[in-house]
């Protein structure tokens, strides 16, 4: 892919930005399947990614895209390898995104809240936080709320895709755009 960086030198970046800040949400784009792209090759990214801790892996299965460069390269690997190879690494952000959040609870953050149906935003570490009945305001302005991942999120919206959210809405919060300290519980 001609990065112009090697698998340490991402480390040592990595390793200098924990150093430096607490429990950073850090991010990958990740292409798998890249031609070439060997059994090993694919096992050392996933290890990569949990060494990394990576909060949250956006993951593109290779696709040839006419008039690139890697369009030329020898060695393309079969569809449902790659098929395969990115499920395996969108169940790996799942779970390194879900060890990240964990750390987080019994914390107050701040929130953006983002939409209102379900009343929820994302957290200044970028994850989602949702809101439930359970959401009251405290004379400290913090707002007590529950957290789900993202890959719980979509479970929870199916559940509540047809039923009307207005009794989530706290009265004290006026909805989008609003930032709140909340309690991740």
């Amino acid at each position: 892919m001609c990065r112009q960086y090697d698998a340490d030198q991402l480390r040592a970046k990595i390793e200098l930005i924990k150093r430096r800040l607490d429990r950073p949400a850090i991010t990958a784009d990740i292409i798998v399947g890249f031609p070439g792209e060997t059994d090993e090759d694919f096992q050392e990214t996933v290890e990569l990614a949990k060494w990394a801790g990576f909060s949250k892996i956006h993951v593109f299965p290779f696709s040839v895209r006419a008039g690139t460069a890697a369009a030329k390269l020898k060695g393309r690997l079969p569809a449902d390898m790659i098929k395969k190879r990115a499920h395996i690494l969108r169940d790996t952000s799942d779970e390194l995104g879900h060890k990240f959040v964990e750390q987080f609870v019994g914390e107050t953050c701040e929130v953006l809240l983002e939409d209102t149906e379900p009343l929820s935003g994302r957290s200044e570490r970028y994850f989602m936080v949702f809101l439930t009945t359970k959401a009251r305001r405290h004379e400290n302005q913090t707002t007590d709320c529950t957290n789900l991942t993202d890959s719980l999120a979509t479970k929870m919206h199916k559940k509540t895709q047809n039923k009307s959210l207005d009794n989530l809405v706290p009265s004290c919060l006026s909805g989008k755009g609003e930032i709140v300290k909340v309690r991740i519980t």
